[in-house]
């Protein structure tokens, strides 16, 4: 039993070594894995991701410290003393079929002994002999094992890592050795030489930091070059929100590559060495853009195994112009004060030759800033003077003011221009009329025509003027040949806030030029005004031609206007009692329950009367018609009277169509009247709307025919005004005699026409709707009466009954001493 114990004591201490052995073996896998594993680590993480500096010396801090503490641990381990009790530990944790056998052959035998000296335990000692028997047998059955009986499977392991390990470092070293030399640099000696990648990143912009006006677009410009990706990633970091883009590669170029990257262009700059061409090679576009930047962000790019610079964008204010001034220097032909305008709002009118200066305030300090007025480039403003800017520009065309400064501090400029719009006002050229007195354009050689000039202009005048053109009868001298004479106008110059206006009235006296008859005289206005910008304008009024004509041709023709108005009033006084005694009939008729039989019978009561005066009427126009042919088979007498022959027929033409729409307008109003005739057709009732109403047709006929006598008297009134206006042109009408002729002729009529004839007519047309029709009509029926009679007056006067025949009698002396003086300046001039 003993040999068996100490041969198991021997198997065991030759175990020892081999222990020891794999303890150390267990020591250098772990050092050569975790060094291997560190530096593929290292140098995958730098070789992707390029770690900082700071990241770097952390990493190699924590290898080392990780490979001092292994050793420490290994060296512990190899230090420690092994007893048989832990090698015998060891061979049954190899081999579990011992179930504790070994470990009991070296423990009983001491167990044995102790209970062999003590006689109260024999029977102990013998069970534990036998114990011990049984496990020296079972320890020297596998004796032969026991130096086989270390585990080494977790040596195996460890050194299958440390190959994994080492063959990860050593594919990396044979592949790629001058990676492994940079990896070695970066990270053991700590320098900060980039890694050379594949994928290269350029911005078009070189700085650093990019500063950016507040809420702008923001345009990202880059390059790719080397292995362009396929897929880009712009990193767009804000103070509290990041954000991705995806970019697409576009167009291919020649680009210049950043030598230098944002963490080593700094160093290459500051150290002052010459900068050198950088090398051109092929990229394809990168384009990016922010709709707009309201806050600083950074941002850089990502592709491939590439990187680029970060760069950081700033953000600015632009400059804001808060208020504008506009000063106005006007040219000095207007003579008008300066003006100055303040934050105007739309156009800015000014004359032609108006200075203006405009001030600007900015809430920035201002370094410049550009105008541009019209299609012109932009230009440079004048000065500039801490926030204010100032510029001076003198338009000669409309267009658009456009206003822009820059920042100081960023070189910012203001967007959008602000804009102004200036209109600019030319000198009008000025516009001039002639008018003369009365429409006929007939004249004696003794007479005065009488004129009035009419200018205006937006701003003055310089002259005024009126030529005079003669062309003695008998001379066919070609218009433009004919010289003209010209006389300066004096004239009254009024201004308001349209322009300036010009007045100047007077005559032409025709007895010192001496003209015989068929001779004409031409007047036409000039104006000139002061534009001292473009130069003076000149305009010219309408030519008036005035034929002079003997003086029993001139009466002839100024007897027809008076037979012609004599004629028209006698028929409105005819019309006018008409109108008066439907009026009475009207009003005398039965009373009844509507208004429809008080027209029937008022109508059928002025039927026959109607065809008396209408008879009446017919007699008068064919007595007037013969007069007045007669009077135009008089003034047929020469050749030049033939002008004058024709306005007196074209006149009695005016009578005749005059008459026969008084004769019409009589029809009408009698229309309502049932005819007596078998076969005529009845009369049309008035409508039941009417009577509803309060309308009555026949009134309303009354009503329109007043109104007509209203028009064709103002209209004869006019014609005997201009006969008037040219007897006294031709000095044919002595003051006295105007005066009474005007008091009884004219404005008789000119009163019927404007004043009381409108008057009548509305008295008539509301007679339906008074409270007392009856009593209405009646009393518009005396004011129709009154007016007739007035015309009956007016026409007798005309036709040279009572006092106007002294009139005539006068005018016959003045004519015949007039025929005397001609002959004589005739038989002078020959």
């Amino acid at each position: 039993m003993a040999t068996r114990h100490a041969s198991i004591v021997s198997s065991l201490n030759l175990l020892e070594p081999r222990l020891r052995a794999a303890l150390r073996r267990i020591l250098w896998l772990e050092i050569a894995f975790l060094g291997s594993s560190a530096v593929v680590i290292s140098f995958c993480l730098d070789r992707w991701l390029e770690l900082p500096l700071l990241l770097r010396v952390a990493l190699l801090g924590g290898v080392v410290w990780l490979g001092l503490k292994t050793f420490r641990r290994g060296r512990r381990r190899m230090g420690c003393e092994v007893t048989l009790r832990d090698l015998a530990s060891t061979v049954e944790h190899y081999d579990p079929s011992l179930d504790g056998q070994l470990v009991n052959s070296l423990e009983l035998p001491e167990d044995v002994r102790r209970l062999r000296e003590s006689e109260d335990a024999r029977l102990d000692a013998r069970l534990l002999e036998k114990a011990l028997d049984e496990a020296e047998s079972s320890a020297a059955a596998i004796r032969s094992r026991i130096h086989r009986a270390l585990d080494l499977a977790g040596i195996w392991k460890r050194a299958g890592s440390a190959l994994l390990a080492l063959a990860l470092f050593l594919w990396i070293a044979l592949g790629s050795p001058q990676d492994l030399l940079f990896w070695f640099r970066r990270n053991v000696l700590l320098s900060s030489v980039p890694w050379p990648r594949q994928t290269h990143f350029t911005f078009d912009r070189k700085e650093a930091e990019w500063h950016h006006p507040r809420k702008d677009p923001l345009e990202i410009s880059a390059w790719v070059t080397g292995v362009v990706p396929r897929d880009i990633l712009l990193h767009l970091k804000a103070e509290n929100a990041e954000k991705t883009a995806r970019l697409t590669p576009g167009a291919s170029g020649q680009v210049s590559e950043d030598l230098e990257d944002s963490r080593r262009g700094a160093a290459s700059t500051s150290s002052g060495e010459e900068e050198k061409e950088p090398p051109r090679s092929e990229g394809k576009r990168l384009f990016h853009l922010v709709p707009s930047v309201t806050e600083p962000l950074e941002l850089y790019l990502t592709g491939g195994d590439g990187q680029s610079r970060s760069v950081k964008v700033l953000v600015h204010d632009r400059p804001r112009i808060l208020a504008t001034r506009f000063a106005l220097s006007y040219p000095e032909y207007l003579q008008a004060e300066p003006k100055k305008m303040e934050n105007h709002a739309g156009d800015i009118a000014m004359p032609l030759g108006t200075e203006v200066e405009l001030a600007a305030e900015c809430d920035q300090e201002l370094e410049g800033g550009s105008v541009r007025f019209g299609k012109v480039e932009r230009a440079p403003a004048d000065s500039v003077e801490g926030k204010t800017l100032r510029h001076k520009l003198k338009p000669d065309s409309n267009g658009f003011h456009d206003l822009q400064v820059k920042s100081k501090e960023w070189r910012r400029e203001s967007t959008p221009p602000l804009r102004f719009s200036i209109v600019v006002l030319p000198d009008q050229p000025p516009s001039i009329s002639l008018a003369l007195e009365g429409e006929a354009r007939l004249m004696t050689p003794r007479g005065k025509i009488h004129y009035r000039v009419e200018a205006e202009d937006d701003h003055g005048f310089t002259a005024l003027s009126l030529s005079t053109t003669l062309r003695p009868a008998g001379n066919t001298t070609a218009e433009e040949e004919l010289v003209p004479k010209v006389s300066a106008l004096e004239r009254k110059e009024e201004k308001d806030e349209k322009g300036s206006h010009a007045r100047s009235e007077g005559e032409v006296d025709l007895a010192p030029l001496g003209l015989a008859p068929g001779s004409t005289v031409t007047l036409q206005a000039s104006v000139t005004d002061n534009d001292a910008v473009t130069g003076p304008k000149t305009a010219t009024s309408q030519k008036e031609t005035v034929l002079l004509m003997n003086l029993e041709e001139f009466r002839a023709a100024m007897e027809k206007i008076r037979v012609e108005a004599q004629a028209q009033t006698e028929e409105l006084a005819r019309r006018e009692e008409t109108v008066g005694e439907l009026l009475g009939k009207w009003s005398q008729a039965p009373e009844k329950s509507s208004g429809k039989s008080r027209a029937s019978a008022a109508a059928q009561r002025s039927s026959p009367a109607s065809s008396s005066s209408e008879s009446t009427s017919s007699d008068s126009v064919s007595s007037d018609s013969a007069s007045s042919d007669s009077a135009s088979s008089e003034s047929q007498a020469s050749e030049s009277a033939s002008s004058s022959s024709a306005q007196g027929s074209k006149s009695s033409r005016g009578s005749k169509s005059a008459k026969s729409r008084s004769q019409a307008s009589r029809q009408a109003s009698q229309r309502p009247a049932r005819d007596p005739s078998p076969g005529a057709p009845e009369a049309e009732e008035p409508s039941s709307k009417d009577e509803e109403a309060g309308e009555d047709p026949v009134l309303d006929q009354l009503s329109s025919e007043q109104s007509a006598v209203s028009r064709e008297a103002g209209s004869v009134a006019q014609k005997i005004r201009q006969m008037v206006s040219a007897l006294r042109q031709n000095q044919l009408l002595q003051p006295a005699e105007e005066r009474r002729f005007r008091d009884e002729v004219s404005k008789p009529l000119e009163e019927a026409s404007t004043e009381r004839l409108p008057r009548s007519a509305s008295e008539i047309s509301a007679v339906p709707r008074a409270d007392r029709p009856l009593e209405e009509a009646a009393k518009a029926q005396r004011n129709t009466e009154k007016i007739a009679d007035a015309m009956k007056r007016v026409a007798e006067r005309l036709a040279g009954s009572g006092d106007f025949r002294e009139i005539l009698q006068r005018l016959e002396l003045i004519i015949e001493l007039q025929k005397k003086v001609i002959s004589e300046t005739e038989k002078s001039q020959e």
